[in-house]
């Protein structure tokens, strides 16, 4: 299983101001305690959002709109119980 981080430019659905910013993706299908293992692992990093394998990333999501992603770096993850 791999984990990627992104980074991703956006604007802000209230005012259209725009931003940059470093997202997680989940793999699919990770558990929680999954989960809850790769965040302790980027505990020193702040992402601003945490998106899973598969989901739309470019669009609108609650209050911002995605416009452009990157690929920074992608980790693969051993199995956690």
């Amino acid at each position: 299983m791999k984990v990627q981080v992104i980074c991703i430019e956006g604007r802000w659905k209230d005012d259209n101001r725009e931003f940059e910013r470093r997202c997680l993706v989940m793999p699919k299908g990770a558990s929680d305690s999954m989960r809850d293992e790769i965040m302790k692992e980027f505990e020193d990093s702040q992402f601003f959002y945490v998106f899973d394998e598969g989901e739309r990333i470019l669009g609108e999501h609650r209050d911002f709109i995605v416009d452009f992603k990157n690929p920074i770096s992608e980790y693969e993850i051993g199995e956690v119980q």
